[in-house]
């Protein structure tokens, strides 16, 4: 089976990126930073509330483009999710762990979009984004060589 070809399906141009964060990014921006969310499903519930059907599926649809690129932030909640995963031997209990942590890494990001305020922030998260995204590119290029 060749990876290259599974990875290539979620990559997306650098402008769609852009596009895409920018989206996301403004919808935040318009729902307000003064709600915390807890979780990622909180934060659909919440969005399902205040937005109609089309633009739920629509924020859904961005999060999920944007998703492969979406930078993890090494904490100590994130380590002792892995030491934790590293210490199971059921499979179905690493895979809720993993879970877990990207619904979580995801949360985040969410919160992060919605706080960021400053134009230096939000280039930063765009760049990382998109430093991500070429690397993913460049790791197709090199695995199919």
């Amino acid at each position: 089976m060749n990876t290259a070809s599974i990875v290539k399906t979620d990559l997306i141009s650098e402008n769609d990126l852009y596009a895409s964060l920018e989206e996301l990014h403004t919808i935040l921006q318009s729902i307000g930073n003064s709600i915390v969310f807890f979780d990622i499903k909180s934060f659909y519930a919440h969005i399902g509330h205040y937005m109609n059907e089309a633009d739920t599926r629509k924020v859904t649809r961005l999060i999920n483009t944007v998703e492969p690129f979406i930078p993890i932030v090494v904490s100590d909640e994130s380590i002792d999710t892995f030491l934790e995963a590293a210490m199971r031997n059921d499979i179905n209990e690493v895979e809720r762990l993993e879970t877990q942590f990207i619904s979580s890494s995801k949360i985040k990001f969410i919160r992060s979009l919605a706080a960021e305020k400053c134009d230096d922030t939000w280039r930063h998260t765009v760049d990382t984004c998109q430093t991500i995204r070429k690397y993913k590119t460049e790791g197709i290029k090199f695995g199919s060589n």
